[in-house]
């Protein structure tokens, strides 16, 4: 090299990784454990039953209450997961050898959180504790062979914030006979009809193109004087990475009372809309910083339930659109 240049230029390649770069995933699950409970049959398990229960009826000649059980593994969910939709199916037992679902408009039942360990084979008529305030409603049934589909993602999504199982009990809302709905279980003969729990969800990875999600960065390469004036710079934009929560609780205890959207990158427009379930608009706002207390654009305070949204967004002449739902629970 020529000692006698009186300037050395450093070249220094600098490469950008973009930060939280999301994937989304679907599993399906099926049922890890489930059982019948009656306030008749008692300590009498129930563990292996052809079928998913809610009754009022009697049984050899005495009134009986009726109960189900149902749990899901979720395990294979990696660590840093967010819920985007929890679904539950559930299939009417054509075998069972209980009554069916009876059709006087008076079965309407309830999915509460199961919020306590239990066990199929030793589960007794008082445990375990579920969640009188989280719940999805089941509605009375129209058909003797009507299937369900439900939207369970509170429920699911405040059980995986604390453990990798989730759990259903199942019990009607009047317990008064004769009245019950009847599904089939995971012991049921036929597979097809076996309870099964869809999850949607995406994850994050803290560096694009390294080997995990909690990686730093490679370092730079070793900085040495050159005598070229070539100096090469890569730089990758940000790309934005819109974080939209899936439930809030508007119930002024000061913990996740409003609804807002995060941005890591600043955006040139934006926009969102939120609807009730008839297409009614309820609030709207042009601000990314905007935070919705549930209340409609007129200040009066929305009922519990599930509405949805259109978030446009534009960066660097690129526009989008997302959709989709967000639960309010009080």
């Amino acid at each position: 090299m020529n000692v006698s240049r009186t300037k050395y230029l450093i070249a220094f390649f600098v490469v950008l990784f973009v930060t939280n770069a999301r994937a989304q995933d679907t599993l399906v699950f099926d049922a890890a454990k489930d059982t019948y409970i009656n306030i008749v049959i008692g300590d009498t398990y129930q563990g292996q039953t052809q079928s998913f229960i809610a009754s009022a009826w009697t049984y050899g000649g005495s009134f009986g209450t009726g109960r189900s059980l149902l749990g899901f593994e979720t395990c294979e969910i990696p660590d840093n997961f967010v819920v985007v939709q929890a679904t539950l199916y559930l299939y009417k037992d054509y075998s069972a050898s209980h009554a069916g679902h009876t059709t006087n408009g008076l079965n309407a039942a309830k999915l509460f959180e199961i919020t306590s360990p239990w066990d199929e084979s030793t589960v007794w008529w008082t445990q375990p504790t579920y969640n009188t305030n989280l719940f999805t409603t089941v509605p009375a049934s129209t058909s003797s062979s009507q299937d369900y589909v439900f939207d369970v993602t509170p429920i699911v999504a405040n059980s995986l914030s604390s453990s990798n199982e989730v759990g259903f009990y199942f019990k009607l809302d009047d317990e008064v006979t004769y009245r019950s709905l009847v599904f089939a279980s995971r012991d049921h003969p036929d597979p097809n009809i076996r309870p099964k729990l869809e999850l949607i969800y995406t994850t994050d990875t803290a560096w694009c193109g390294n080997s995990g999600p909690s990686d730093p960065p490679p370092p730079p390469p070793p900085v040495d004087p050159i005598d070229s004036l070539d100096t090469n710079i890569t730089i990758t934009p940000c790309i934005p990475v819109i974080k939209i929560p899936n439930i809030f609780t508007p119930n002024g205890d000061q913990v996740n009372d409003n609804f807002h959207i995060q941005s890591d990158c600043g955006l040139d427009a934006f926009s969102i809309d939120i609807f009730n379930r008839w297409g009614e608009r309820v609030f709207t706002s042009s601000d990314l910083n905007f935070s919705w207390n549930g209340k409609t654009i007129g200040g009066e305070e929305l009922s519990e339930g599930s509405y949805f949204y259109k978030v446009k967004t534009e960066k660097a002449g690129k526009e989008e659109t997302k959709h989709g739902h967000i639960t309010l629970y009080r």
